[in-house]
Formats: C-alpha cells, structure tokens, sequence
C-alpha cells in the first residue's frame, strides 16, 4: 500500500508519517524523495495490476481490501482496462435477487460497496485528461444486455445504478436508461428507498 499511495493519512497512522518523514533530509540519499517513490512506484505498478486481475474474486468480497483494490486502480501506472474488466465480468455473472446459492456481488456486503467505490472514483478519473478508460464504462461494456435492469430488483443494485447516472457520462447514462425504460413501471411498485430515487432519476 506504501508503495501505491506513500503517506497517505487514509492507510497510515500520522505518528508513522512523522518518523517517516525524518528521513527526509538522509544525506545518504542519491534523489530526492518525489523520484525514488515515482521510480519504486512505476517498478511495481505492473505487477500490481496482474495481482488485482488474478485475484479479483477474493479482492472484492473482502471489506478490508476495498482500500487495496482502490489505491491500485487509481494509482498504479500503466492501463488499468484488464484489471477493471475482471472486476466487471464478476458483475456480469447472473444475478437473481435474494437468492442464497448465487451470492451476487451487487448483493455482496463488501461487493456492492467494491463497484459503488470505483464508480464514485470515476467522477475523478474523468476530471484527468491523460485517463482514457472508466470503470463505468467498461462495466457496461462487459455486463450482457438485461444485466443492469436486473440489479434493479435489490435494493443495493438500485444503489449502483444510482452512482453510474450520478456520473453524467453520456454513454453511461444512455445505456442504463434504455435497458431501465421497460421496467420504471414496476419501479414505482418497489417499496425499497433505491427503486424509488432511481425512478426519480430516471
């Protein structure tokens, strides 16, 4: 985590940053700080990415590695695509709401909150001129047609889909709404608080 976000007051307690920070002046230092962590930083990202891509099931059912799963997605250098796109094809496994043998990850504790995080995260990604690719996008992408109406039957899926509109992005936006359009009348007759500020949004 160091190595992705170095000093960063969400992984690490500020009475480490302080002593970390007293090495700062180390006369026996070659560079300067801001090199040797963008150089140990691009010496690992590759790596990083593969590991989210290898290990995406166990990564994003586990609350305690949204943190990690975050961190590499919007730090670690090079193309993110593959590592977001595992994460989608998860998403795009069938979902039944309630059902006990098919744990859905848009039902997930941790899950839901995994794809509510990194499609939040979007709203930056798409404030940088160098990124080209979003999470939201490649979802949609991957999820097979009929996928998103049918998070639309749980209340956390509801929720997501809420996020992606809450974005603004024009493609996004256009592809939930026509796969939602069908569905907004049985929508009103949902009693759970997403189905209705979904409606709303729609």
């Amino acid at each position: 985590m160091y190595l992705l976000t170095p000093r960063n007051t969400l992984h690490f307690h500020p009475d480490v940053i302080r002593i970390l920070k007293k090495g700062d002046s180390n006369i026996t230092s070659k560079k300067e700080k801001d090199v040797r962590q963008r150089e140990l930083l691009d010496c690992v990202s590759e790596s990083m990415l593969k590991f989210l891509v290898s290990h995406t099931k166990e990564l994003v059912m586990v609350n305690s590695t949204l943190l990690l799963i975050l961190a590499i997605l919007t730090h670690a250098k090079g193309d993110a695509t593959e590592a977001m796109r595992a994460i989608s094809q998860i998403a795009a496994e069938p979902f039944v709401s309630g059902s006990l043998e098919n744990y859905h990850i848009v039902e997930h504790t941790a899950g839901h909150l995994t794809l509510k995080r990194l499609i939040l995260n979007d709203a930056d990604r798409m404030k940088d001129p160098n990124n080209t690719v979003l999470f939201s996008e490649v979802l949609c992408d991957t999820v097979p047609e009929g996928s998103l109406k049918s998070w639309a039957a749980c209340n956390r899926g509801c929720f997501i889909l809420l996020s992606m509109l809450e974005l603004n992005h024009p493609s996004v936006t256009e592809q939930i709404k026509s796969e939602l359009e069908p569905i907004k009348k049985s929508l009103t007759k949902m009693n759970f608080k997403g189905a209705q500020i979904l409606l709303n949004k729609l």
